[in-house]
């Protein structure tokens, strides 16, 4: 063998050869076995993420619900008054403490800014008070468009960061492709679920929002933990989704490296789909990736 500047030992010529034959061995081992019988190729093979975007009539019932929510923006009154001076103060304590649930100050914030939620609800009622919250979602908009720093952090306190962390917003303040229905989606359940010791969010969100949030966190959200997952996974199948739920879960455990998890999931939906070409050959590749990853057990003592 000849060794580089760096140090490193490079194989010579026989080694070469012999590396080489053995990754044309092990990739036509994979062919064969993904054909079981010569059908099916490693091009088949997808790992990629099913679509969770709204569909078309989604995208239409989610501006109506925009619309509507609008034409119902309370006047201003001394609930609306309260309500937006304890919000835009719990957005200050929570940049000054960078969402540390254990600092105290931030804790009174919030508490205070949900009592005077719950309070306002109850006297503005869901319709205005949720009007309430999409008018600062359309502030909040405009801000990000101009590039308002005081503005964003006034209204949205860490929201951006948080954005940032989840893929929805670039470095640059600009949302990614597909962020301009996620945003408001996320602000809304963030403002509802201020009331939810009085009001379940699901009673102040349209079943458009419930679902893409649903499909946004299991597929796109890197934030969300597996577990997190499996319960949202739940949650869209008792909802009669007809999203791909196994396939999204299948295609996060792939990512993260957990080809275990992926295996039996891809094994799943290409037991349901018996003439699905594409998902017998992902579960096949899957279990290689499974098995691959093995660490075999030690024969010996050390």
């Amino acid at each position: 063998m000849s060794v580089d500047p760096t140090g490193q030992r490079a194989p010579g010529a026989p080694a070469t050869v012999m590396i080489v034959l053995f990754l044309c061995v092990g990739c036509l081992a994979l062919v064969l076995r993904l054909g079981g019988g010569g059908v099916l190729s490693a091009s088949e093979i997808d790992l990629s993420h099913p679509a969770w975007g709204p569909s078309a009539q989604e995208a239409l019932a989610l501006e109506a619900v925009g619309r509507a929510r609008l034409a119902a923006v309370p006047k201003d009154s001394l609930q609306v008054t309260e309500l937006l001076a304890a919000y835009e103060a719990f957005n200050q304590a929570d940049l000054r403490y960078d969402s540390n649930p254990r600092a105290m100050a931030l804790a009174d914030a919030k508490a205070e800014y949900e009592q005077r939620a719950i309070t306002a609800i109850g006297f503005l009622g869901k319709a205005a008070y949720m009007g309430l919250g999409a008018r600062l979602v359309s502030q909040y908009l405009t801000a990000m468009s101009q590039g308002e720093v005081q503005v964003l952090e006034r209204l949205g306190g860490t929201f951006l960061t948080q954005a940032r962390l989840t893929g929805l917003v670039s470095g640059e303040r600009a949302m990614r492709p597909g962020s301009d229905r996620m945003i408001p989606a996320v602000f809304m359940a963030r403002w509802a679920y201020a009331v939810s010791a009085r009001v379940r969010p699901d009673q102040l969100l349209s079943q458009e929002e419930i679902r893409l949030l649903l499909r946004w966190k299991l597929t796109a959200n890197p934030l969300v933990p597996p577990f997190r997952r499996g319960q949202i996974a739940a949650q869209l199948l008792e909802l009669g989704t007809e999203f791909p739920v196994q396939r999204a879960l299948a295609a996060r455990a792939a990512d993260e490296g957990d080809w275990g998890t992926a295996a039996r999931l891809y094994a799943d939906i290409a037991k349901d789909h018996p003439n699905d070409r594409g998902a017998r050959a992902t579960a096949l590749y899957a279990q290689s990736k499974a098995q691959g990853s093995r660490v075999p057990e030690s024969g010996g003592a050390p």
